[in-house]
């Protein structure tokens, strides 16, 4: 009995070896990018895509495409801008169209354009169907303004994903099973705790993948189409309106109130700022310029005058 309980007690150590090294693998630089950090951007060049697939096909004739090569997971987008003679019409056939084919609108813009409308459309339709959608909304058109295809390559983030999830997933089931035995065989709280909170890691990291994968799986399953429907030029109306004259009192008395609003504004302003400002800073100054004219006038006072002279008479007429 003490050999079977020294062994599982060398076991404990080991298992939370191999959950620590499974968590920095699931957690490394691959991350969700898969090898290489590729992340959800495009397949880079040179890299093992279907170039290099096709050379090694050449280069073994009648050799078969490994099963990676011949189920691979794509995300496809289409952006399509087309000009039709009605929008609104147009709009409405191509949300029916969508719905019948197991798709849908996920996204609608609608803005004005010269009393027409133009709508700004996000469909995600069935993988299966993405050509027959395009063409047959392509067929609603009078010309196509702009098209292109952009195909992102995620197989290998795909398979890199799976390939860790079963890992987690077989590291969890043994953990599951050491932690109970643990608790039978009454080990400490220290060690039950350890493998509890790698067996909590374990699970969260499995629960992440998953939520990747379902994702990745949506992303392949229905394939984005971004639609722009605007009017053709022979749809927009070239005749310029008549004379309207209702329009034109409108406008000229919404101009007078904004004229006869301004000026009350600036009324306001001048009474409630310019004002108070010009007394706070002339006032003081027209004082002290009074005050000194009134005293260089005291001192330029004229003096008063004196006694008249006396009249001198001569003395022979005395």
């Amino acid at each position: 009995m003490k050999k079977k309980s020294m062994k599982k007690s060398a076991l404990v150590p080991s298992l939370l070896l191999l959950a620590g090294l499974c968590t920095a693998l699931a957690g490394g630089p691959a991350g969700c990018g898969g090898r290489g950090g590729a992340g959800l951007g495009r397949e880079r060049p040179g890299g093992s895509g279907r170039g290099d697939q096709k050379a090694a096909a050449s280069k073994t004739p009648g050799a078969k495409l490994p099963t990676v090569a011949r189920h691979r997971k794509l995300i496809r987008t289409v952006d399509l801008d087309i000009a039709v003679m009605d929008t609104r019409s147009t709009a409405e056939q191509v949300e029916e169209m969508v719905a019948a084919c197991g798709g849908y609108v996920s996204d609608t813009v609608m803005r004005q354009y010269r009393k027409m409308h133009c709508y700004e459309m996000v469909l995600r339709i069935p993988q299966n169907r993405l050509g027959d959608t395009v063409k047959a909304v392509k067929d609603l058109a009078k010309r196509v303004r702009q098209e292109s295809l952009a195909t992102q390559d995620v197989t290998e983030q795909y398979v890199d994903s799976e390939a860790r999830l079963k890992t987690l997933q077989a590291l969890e089931q043994e953990l599951a099973k050491l932690l109970a035995e643990s608790r039978k065989l009454g080990r400490t709280m220290e060690e039950i705790l350890r493998i509890y909170r790698e067996l909590t890691d374990i699970r969260s990291q499995i629960e992440q993948l998953q939520g990747r994968l379902t994702v990745l799986d949506r992303q392949v399953g229905f394939s984005t189409v971004r639609l722009g429907i605007f009017p053709d030029d022979a749809a927009v109306p070239m005749a310029a309106e008549g004379w309207q004259p209702g329009e034109t009192v409108r406008m000229s008395g919404r101009a007078l109130l904004a004229i006869l609003r301004g000026l009350a504004n600036a009324i306001i302003f001048v009474v409630i700022v310019i004002v108070p400002v010009l007394l706070l800073f002339v006032a003081p100054l027209y004082l002290g310029v009074k005050l000194k004219r009134k005293v260089r006038e005291g001192k330029q006072l004229p003096m008063p005058p004196g006694p008249p002279p006396q009249e001198q008479v001569p003395a022979g007429k005395s």
